[in-house]
């Protein structure tokens, strides 16, 4: 945190059981002159991140009621909170629908254009392909390759993550 990092965790880190202000704010509450919460405050700056997101959430609400992709964006909303320069998304569209993965990538791109660097980590190679600027594939802990998103594709990612050329059904049927 100290270093400006943020890290929105595959399965999250968030208490289904509490607001969506608390664990925006929760280990890093805000407090007033007497040391008590200052709730309101709180609040407006979480409305003022989820604003920046692009995204109408109800601050008092429970996680639990969330959406998937709203559970994402109040994690990210937590590292936000922070003023992180860097962001790390572990899997963060592993369990979205369609709709919702829109969404997240909307909230990703927006934070892009406001100059936060996305570490996306990801096995959906579409989304990875979709969001990225340089897509780097390490495999066993070593670097593979690294590519310019606008000049690859899924495919291509797909084969340097296997170590060697995929092939579609319809080739394996045409090669015997």
């Amino acid at each position: 945190r100290a270093a400006g990092i943020g890290i929105v965790h595959q399965w999250g880190d968030l208490v289904r059981s509490m607001s969506v202000v608390e664990n925006i704010f929760l280990g890093n509450e805000i407090r007033g002159p007497l040391g008590l919460l200052d709730k309101s405050e709180m609040r407006r700056r979480a409305r003022a991140v989820l604003h920046e997101l692009g995204v109408d959430l109800d601050t008092r609400a429970l996680v639990s009621a969330l959406s998937p992709a709203h559970r994402q964006i109040v994690a990210i909303s937590k590292a936000l909170v922070l003023k992180c320069d860097l962001l790390i998304v572990d899997e963060g569209g592993v369990s979205l629908d369609k709709k919702e993965t829109t969404l997240l990538h909307e909230v990703l791109r927006r934070l892009r254009e406001q100059k936060v660097t996305i570490i996306y980590i990801s096995h959906l190679l579409d989304d990875v392909v979709a969001l990225s600027d340089e897509i780097t594939v390490l495999r066993n802990g070593a670097l593979v390759e690294t590519f310019d998103a606008r000049k690859t594709t899924a495919r291509d990612l797909a084969s340097a993550v296997v170590g060697h050329e995929l092939r579609t059904a319809q080739a394996a049927v045409e090669a015997n």
